[in-house]
């Protein structure tokens, strides 16, 4: 696993979306605030990745979801049900060969959101991508507990991607084991 910072142009430099599988996770904290400036962000990027997830989408089931579309791409999303915040959502380059996950497309009461697609390639092993957001205080082991039933005997190579909340217990860790 690894957590690397670029600025706009390293980002640029280093990485081009036409070779491979390109995914790219933004927390947007609301959609609704914050659509517009993601939009004009990829746009400046100038990358067009197979994969954009989105953590904090803030919608619920009043939201107007056309108004979070992106031309070239399809939209799943999983919301909170049960107050403010949360959700996430998968934007899918529509030219891909894909199937979204139902059975890994849920909320998880107080625990996490996660939405789940799998890219089918010919002739390779076919890809899992999902998009979690884990609530804040919720319990690491139980998120442990549904990643592993979840991935269980999965053939696929999975990509996870989204706000777990642990990059500071990692980074945390990290800065313990230097001082020792």
């Amino acid at each position: 696993m690894s957590c690397e910072y670029y600025s706009d142009d390293q980002f640029k430099q280093k990485f081009d979306s036409e070779k491979g599988l390109s995914i790219i996770h933004f927390n947007c904290r609301s959609l609704y605030a914050n659509f517009s400036s993601l939009e004009t962000y990829l746009n400046e990027l100038n990358l067009k990745f197979d994969i954009i997830a989105i953590s904090e989408t803030w919608l619920n089931l009043d939201s107007n979801t056309a108004l979070y579309e992106l031309d070239g791409y399809d939209m799943f999303h999983v919301d909170r049900s049960n107050r403010r915040g949360g959700g996430v959502a998968v934007y899918v380059k529509n030219s891909l060969a894909y199937k979204v996950i139902d059975k890994m497309c849920t909320e998880i009461n107080d625990v996490l959101e996660f939405v789940s697609i799998e890219i089918c390639v010919k002739n390779k092993k076919n890809v899992i991508v999902s998009c979690l957001y884990r609530q804040p205080g919720s319990s690491t082991e139980t998120l442990t507990d549904h990643i592993e039933k979840m991935y269980r005997n999965k053939k696929s190579d999975i990509y996870l991607c989204g706000d777990l909340m642990l990059i500071s217990l990692i980074m945390a860790v990290k800065l313990v084991l230097e001082i020792l």
